[in-house]
């Protein structure tokens, strides 16, 4: 405030924030309210970290457990011919890749598919892929290198139940005699990949922690 004399005074009781002039009480509620903004995010924060975690144990109960025993896998191929995928007449392993062409997540782990079909060709163990989306075109396929590859284009009622497919992308090992060997869901990141490689016989031991069971 400009005094008479000119010179310069400052008026008592007021203070600036962001070059607004602001009283006393004005400027006391406005960091009080700052204050109550950071504790707001901090327990949306926390909030949304427990619901994750909440979200992640439900799907694991969800999914197909190590262990189990699976009936032969049956649908029907990409030209609508009835395909099963039965165990016990050899010794391969069989690996489940469950994907859907509308799953953006699927695109993201197409590449590490993709290194892992060909440890599973390596190995003479069988790879077959499991659509869980309405349409499959022959394009996707050859896209994606499943050409070669045994493919449910659309499962049956009886497999969709018995290997609980519900999530994609998912990544199921299944041994020779049927029993479920291992299980991933979500992008293949290298902590998957190298429990992948063990189960296959490609490491000696399997990667300890986190996601692989």
């Amino acid at each position: 405030m400009e005094q008479p004399n000119g010179s310069s005074a400052v008026i008592s009781g007021e203070q600036t924030a962001g070059g607004v002039r602001l009283s006393r009480p004005l400027a006391s509620l406005f960091v009080g309210f700052a204050v109550l903004l950071s504790a707001a995010n901090l327990l949306l924060i926390r909030q949304s970290r427990n619901l994750q975690a909440r979200l992640q144990s439900v799907r694991k109960e969800l999914e197909i457990q190590p262990g189990n025993t699976v009936p032969a896998l049956s649908g029907k191929d990409p030209q609508g011919n009835p395909l099963v995928i039965g165990y016990g007449q050899d010794k391969k392993q069989t690996v489940l890749m469950v994907f859907s062409p509308e799953c953006g997540v699927c695109e993201v782990n197409w590449p590490n598919w993709d290194r892992a079909i060909r440890t599973a060709d390596a190995n003479g163990d069988r790879v077959v892929g499991v659509n869980l989306a309405p349409a499959l075109s022959q394009k996707y396929l050859d896209q994606h290198g499943l050409r070669d590859h045994s493919v449910i284009a659309e499962a049956d009622a009886s497999a969709v139940f018995g290997y609980n497919l519900r999530f994609t992308p998912q990544t199921i090992v299944v041994g020779a005699d049927g029993k479920v060997q291992w299980v991933w869901t979500g992008v293949l990141n290298r902590e998957a990949e190298r429990a992948f490689d063990a189960i296959l016989g490609r490491q000696p031991q399997l990667a300890e922690g986190g996601g692989p069971r």
